[in-house]
């Protein structure tokens, strides 16, 4: 298990801020993680005890931020470009802003050497945020720098800090997820890895759960019944009513007397579970046979996309999802039925 935070910001200016550090070792304490991943921005009045006193609980893979007490955290960071095993996962960083002239910067030049020695890495970790998926950092040079690294190394997993605005940001590249947690006093947001999936927490409460890897579910109900057309209208009234995006098509069966309708839907699942698609494919078919009422058949298939390292984790699907999945199958299911009955 791998705890990921950012911007924990240990300060005097308030009590809840001054225990920051000791609010951590509690998470740290009850979660027992293997590794302790951190962004930066420990805060100006962390002291090297309280990096002892972590380091003792946890490994500590960590890059400093533009807000730290610098002569305790260097000892405890990454070299910029280093990359460590840990956790199972291979991880490198890139240390504080993209910048010059100042204690917490990173000199463009710097930045594009480190990021040329990393290769290929599971998670890479910068208190230097991109560009996506933030609209306001559009035309920095610093956020596009980065988002050229990202692009560059193609990590499954970025964790950056920096950023506020709310207790995490989440964004899909494509080709690899990017995190923000702030866990500083004003939230007490962490994330935790754990095998291939990612779940965020508020002063422990769960809020977000997504995978590393792409993840499809497919559901489909099938309804045997003589008027194809009502079916097809009654399905795309019943996805509208869960938020579905609705998309139906004819398609011709080689197997006389059957028709088929096929209606494609695309729903955006949000709190508590994240974001993530669920692909719906429903099947309409009509019979000669003119039943007393439709027969109505449903089911779901959970698939997750093998990574490009070929994990075996990679085909391990959570609970909540698959109970999740379930559950708007059958929720829909009823509708259909009970309109067509």
């Amino acid at each position: 298990m791998i705890l990921l935070i950012s911007d924990l910001h240990k300060t005097l200016e308030s009590a809840e801020e001054a225990e920051s550090v000791r609010w951590l070792l509690h998470v740290l304490d009850g979660l027992g993680p293997d590794v302790l991943v951190s962004a930066g921005d420990w805060g100006e009045a962390v002291t090297v005890d309280d990096f002892f006193q972590i380091a003792s609980r946890v490994r500590l893979v960590t890059v400093y931020g533009n807000h730290e007490n610098f002569p305790a955290v260097r000892s405890f960071v990454l070299r910029d470009g280093e990359v460590v095993e840990a956790g199972g996962f291979r991880i490198a960083g890139v240390n504080g802003l993209v910048c010059g002239g100042a204690e917490h910067c990173t000199p463009p030049g710097r930045f594009r050497r480190a990021v040329s020695r990393i290769g290929s890495v599971d998670l890479f970790v910068s208190h230097q945020p991109p560009s996506a998926p933030y609209p306001e950092l559009e035309g920095d040079e610093a956020a596009e720098l980065m988002t050229w690294a990202l692009e560059k190394i193609r990590p499954r997993l970025h964790l950056g800090g920096h950023m506020t605005g709310g207790c995490f940001t989440y964004h899909d590249f494509g080709w690899g997820k990017h995190l923000r947690v702030d866990t500083s006093a004003r939230h007490r947001c962490y994330a935790v890895l754990e095998g291939r999936t990612v779940t965020v927490y508020q002063r422990g409460v769960n809020r977000f759960i997504s995978r590393i890897l792409d993840t499809i579910m497919k559901f489909w109900i099938e309804v045997a019944c003589s008027s194809v057309e009502e079916v097809a209208d009654v399905i795309a009234r019943a996805l509208e009513s869960k938020g579905c995006t609705v998309n139906v098509r004819w398609e011709q069966s080689f197997h006389f007397p059957q028709e088929y309708v096929r209606v494609d839907g695309v729903e955006v699942i949000d709190e508590p579970f994240g974001k993530f698609e669920i692909m719906a494919y429903f099947t309409v078919k009509k019979t000669l046979k003119k039943p007393d009422r439709c027969e109505v058949k449903a089911g779901y298939l959970v698939k997750v996309l093998e990574d490009r390292l070929n994990n075996p984790d990679s085909f391990a699907v959570s609970a909540a999802i698959k109970g999740m999945a379930e559950g708007l199958v059958n929720a829909v299911m009823r509708e259909v039925f009970f309109s067509l009955t």
